[in-house]
């Protein structure tokens, strides 16, 4: 992988993970980089990329990157960079080591930068992005390995189920007896094709996302709704004046 798809690919990535299109590269070619390849102000994050020869050996690469990443920060520093930064983040080729965590953690320290210097090296990236099937069929296409609808649907049902468990934490294991007060939260259906991204009606014109209010008193009452211990399933129920129960 050539240098510039490297970036590319590593631009890409920050992208999807941080759910936004502001990752852009800083300045082009030629121009002054001042320490980072890739930049977005919204989010105050710049990466440098790191494209390594892995035919070397590793402890001749691991200090190679030692030098690197202590150039490119106080290349930062001593440019003066106008954009703010809260975390640089270090993209390479290589393989993970601690070494090169705690090198990181010890420039921070040592140069007293109010920036979070971190390393991500090839099998971070490469876990990272494998879950996206956009940027496999981009830069790997070769590799991507089709599947079938049910394992597509198994895949989504799977990360749903992971999405959930973040987006109901305060209410996951949250048992009702210890409950002191009425709260409100937001119910998305769990087999809506729109979450979680938007709300708008379907085809019957149903919507995605409703709204709840959890009470002490309507502990097992039909019109409440019941929390077991456990993300299991999420089942709808019918009945009289289309109550709906949701178990978790």
């Amino acid at each position: 992988m050539r240098l510039n798809i490297f970036e590319d690919m590593i631009c890409d990535l920050f992208n999807r993970l941080d759910s936004t299109n502001s990752y852009k590269r800083f300045g082009k070619s030629g121009h002054q980089q001042k320490g980072i390849d890739i930049f977005s102000a919204e989010k105050d994050v710049a990466i440098q990329c790191k494209k390594k020869d892995l035919s070397r050996k590793e402890v001749t690469i691991r200090r190679e990157l030692f030098d690197d990443i202590k150039n490119d920060v106080n290349l930062i520093l001593r440019k003066n960079l106008k954009i703010k930064i809260k975390r640089l983040y270090i993209a390479s080729t290589y393989n993970e080591h601690p070494d090169i965590d705690e090198f990181c953690e010890d420039l921070k320290e040592h140069l007293k930068v109010d920036f979070e210097i971190i390393y991500w090296g090839w099998q971070t990236l490469e876990n990272k992005t494998s879950n996206y099937t956009s940027l496999l069929e981009k830069y790997w296409s070769k590799f991507v390995i089709n599947v079938t609808p049910t394992q597509q649907e198994f895949k989504r049902n799977l990360d749903l189920r992971k999405k959930i468990r973040i987006d109901f934490a305060d209410w996951v294991n949250y048992r009702f007896e210890n409950r002191k007060k009425s709260s409100k939260m937001i119910i998305r259906a769990f087999d809506g094709i729109q979450y979680p991204n938007s709300n708008e009606p379907d085809e019957n014109g149903k919507y995605s996302w409703f709204g709840a209010e959890i009470n002490r008193s309507i502990l097992y009452h039909p019109k409440g709704m019941e929390f077991i211990l456990e993300v299991d399933t999420i089942a709808e129920v019918f009945k009289q004046h289309l109550e709906i129960w949701y178990t978790f």
